[in-house]
């Protein structure tokens, strides 16, 4: 019974960290230059290996001629990656004032454990205003490799050996 119990604990924290989606704020305060529409992430969730794809959708008060991108790669609420870039190599630079896309692009080694990351992008302009700040949290989920196909057929043939085994005690 404890064996089938232990199966069944697993198959459901699979099946949570699989359903877990990624959420993202602005952490700028007021006065940041770009106004945040949209955040995506892709692929998501990210598994060890993949390049995961952050692109933001904002608005610009003005134009950006150039600028820096600040990352923090945070893990069980601990930074454990930092790296600077040129902003203008994720965006479109000079940029005017109006609709702007910012695409971040960063290689998760096959090594990295799974579990919920956080993901900090901070952008300033060439005079070091902020331009925007944008936390992103998300899970890297081991690959499965076809772990999870036939779940429903495990499911139904647990659900009849419990069956079993109470026709069989009572």
């Amino acid at each position: 019974m404890v064996r089938h119990s232990s199966l069944a604990g697993l198959l459901l924290t699979l099946l949570a960290s699989r359903c877990l989606a990624f959420e993202w704020k602005d952490c700028g305060g007021a006065g940041q230059g770009f106004s945040l529409e949209d955040v995506t992430l892709t692929p998501e969730p990210v598994a060890p290996g993949a390049t995961a794809v952050f692109n933001i959708k904002a608005t610009s008060e003005s134009p950006v001629l150039a600028g820096t991108i600040n990352m923090v790669v945070q893990y069980a609420g601990f930074p454990i990656w930092t790296q600077a870039d040129d902003l203008c190599t994720k965006m479109t630079c000079p940029s005017s004032e109006g609709p702007v896309s910012v695409s971040f692009q960063q290689q998760f080694p096959v090594i990295t454990p799974p579990g919920q990351y956080t993901v900090t992008l901070r952008g300033a302009d060439a005079a070091a205003k902020p331009l925007f700040c944008v936390a992103v949290t998300f899970q890297v989920t081991p690959a499965y490799d076809g772990a999870l196909d036939g779940l429903e057929e495990a499911k139904q043939s647990m659900l009849a050996e419990f069956s079993r085994r109470k026709l069989l005690t009572t």
